[in-house]
């Protein structure tokens, strides 16, 4: 890919071999010391930044008053997400260009890390269809082992593979059902105690 391929938004990012860097990806040292990108590990600093600060999970600017969510159907069922918010764009993109969602052959990968805590709603396994989630209120609760977000989906559009490649299932957004969208039996957690 190149850079003058990727959208205005995203210009300001750092690149890595070819690709946009979003700016949720974790940067470790490799073997020789240099910074690199992980790109299946989030950096929960950043998540942290993203709530408190209104700011979008990919590219880093201010989120507008409508934010997006890319959730699979159990995070859509279940309600509950672990990546922070977007806007439309940054979601739409990431849907179109991130090898991960685009490709279906391309597997979760685990990290080999003792520092990881998985949500118990984190599921390793990649789900046969994606949603665009359009979200309203949401909140942070505490599962017992990491924080999650909470939210309330206002609309969806699904997108799904077909010969292998992540395709628009739906054609635009619609509304969904969002009573009862607060979960129980979690911890609140207010923004400002993260």
């Amino acid at each position: 890919m190149k850079q003058a391929d990727v959208p205005p938004i995203w210009q300001h990012l750092p690149f890595h071999r070819g690709y946009p860097v979003p700016y949720f990806v974790q940067w470790l040292p490799d073997a020789s010391g240099e910074s690199m990108p992980n790109f299946h590990r989030a950096d929960g600093r950043k998540w942290v930044t993203c709530l408190k600060f209104k700011k979008c999970w990919v590219c880093s600017k201010s989120l507008d008053k409508a934010s997006f969510m890319v959730t699979g159907p159990k995070g859509l069922t279940n309600r509950v997400g672990t990546d922070c918010f977007m806007h439309e764009a940054c979601a739409r993109e990431s849907i179109r260009l991130c090898p991960h969602m685009l490709y279906q052959k391309t597997a979760r990968r685990d990290v080999d890390s003792d520092s990881l805590i998985l949500s118990p709603h984190h599921d390793l396994t990649k789900p046969l269809e994606i949603a665009l989630v359009k979200t309203g209120a949401w909140q942070i609760v505490h599962t017992g082992l990491t924080y999650v977000i909470n939210y309330q989906p206002l609309a969806v559009q699904w997108f799904h593979y077909i010969d292998g490649l992540l395709v628009a299932k739906t054609e635009t957004l619609a509304p969904v059902d969002s009573n009862g969208w607060k979960r129980a039996g979690f911890k609140v957690v207010p923004i400002n105690k993260l």
